[in-house]
């Protein structure tokens, strides 16, 4: 963790933009701790966290522990609607590509507290989230 950390903060000193944290243990071995998060969300440019541990006991500790420093923004793409309803605000989504407006619009619903609305958008998306990843990303949507 302390790795990551210096990482993370050696390239925030070194540029002057907006940095999103990647936290995708399927693709790079390592979990990024809420704990690790919290300390990253104290520097200025390290702006919010593509989370996509599927994990909501730990989205839900990222919220407590970063409040407003960071914006929480499921990476996966099962995890939109329960990670938006706990405080969430986005996604960076594989179908979006393929259903850019169904996305979009449950992203807003839920930021705007439509549940029944955001609900059954997700329930739309949910064939085409699951043959997104009968392959490695990105092969399924291309």
């Amino acid at each position: 963790q302390e790795g990551v950390f210096r990482h993370y903060k050696t390239v925030a000193e070194a540029v002057d933009i907006p940095i999103v944290l990647y936290n995708v243990p399927g693709r790079t071995a390592l979990n990024i701790l809420p704990s690790t998060v919290a300390r990253l969300s104290e520097i200025k440019n390290i702006v919010a966290i593509k989370e996509a541990t599927g994990d909501m006991k730990q989205a839900t500790e990222i919220i407590r522990l970063c409040g407003d420093n960071i914006t929480l923004l499921s990476g996966d793409d099962f995890t939109t609607f329960t990670m938006m309803a706990l405080g969430g605000k986005g996604a960076i989504s594989v179908s979006a590509n393929v259903m850019p407006k169904a996305n979009s619009q449950m992203c807003e619903f839920l930021l705007q507290g439509k549940y029944d609305e955001a609900r059954k958008l997700h329930f739309l998306l949910d064939p085409l989230n699951v043959s997104m990843f009968i392959e490695t990303n990105p092969i399924p949507v291309k």
